[in-house]
């Protein structure tokens, strides 16, 4: 085995859905509508309707993606605004 995913724990849509604090209903949505609002996941095994699980790896890494879009996004405004009032 990898060494990287040695000790990663392995999460359900139930884990992911209590993690984000919203229903495994919206879980299973964005699972198929809109992936990119969650973790890299992966699928147990090859048909249509196999499990879906999530490395906790991947949960930590997307988070702190967000943190980070979240701040950029805070320091554009910042910029933006200072521009405006140094005119």
């Amino acid at each position: 085995m990898n060494e990287k995913y040695e000790n990663d724990a392995i999460l359900t849509k139930e884990d992911i859905a209590k993690r984000y604090h919203i229903s495994k209903s919206t879980v299973d949505t964005w699972c198929s509508r809109s992936p990119e609002n969650l973790p890299v996941y992966f699928k147990l095994g090859g048909a249509r309707n196999s499990a879906i699980r999530w490395r906790l790896s991947e949960c930590l890494k997307f988070e702190q993606q967000q943190v980070d879009k979240q701040q950029n996004q805070e320091r554009r405004v910042a910029t933006s605004l200072a521009d405006l009032l140094d005119r």
